[in-house]
């Protein structure tokens, strides 16, 4: 699923480009060399993608602000917040 249908956008821009291109990237610099499940891997990255694509159209932190129906919504200040539990388990345990 292309990440603008996942946001229920009609059609993809150069900010939902962008915001799947980092997070590709923060997933992938993430998991390493892991092995993940290709639909564990694409879900993470819609899940990164989303916070990502909602902390740039968020006004001061928040978004739900436009509009009629205000119901006003902080953004994760770590956009990989949803992808973690998604990954972990195919991730090997940190031990520090």
């Amino acid at each position: 699923m292309e990440l603008h249908a996942y946001l229920g956008l009609s059609a993809e821009s150069e900010l939902t480009r962008d915001c799947a291109a980092q997070a590709e990237t923060l997933v992938a610099q993430h998991i390493g060399t892991a092995s993940v499940p290709e639909a564990i891997l694409a879900r993470a990255v819609l899940e990164v993608g989303a916070d990502l694509y909602h902390r740039q159209r968020a006004r001061l932190g928040v978004v739900g602000l436009d509009g009629p129906d205000v119901q006003p919504l902080r953004v994760r200040t770590d956009p990989m917040t949803a992808a973690y539990p998604l990954l972990r388990p195919y991730l090997a345990p940190v031990i520090a």
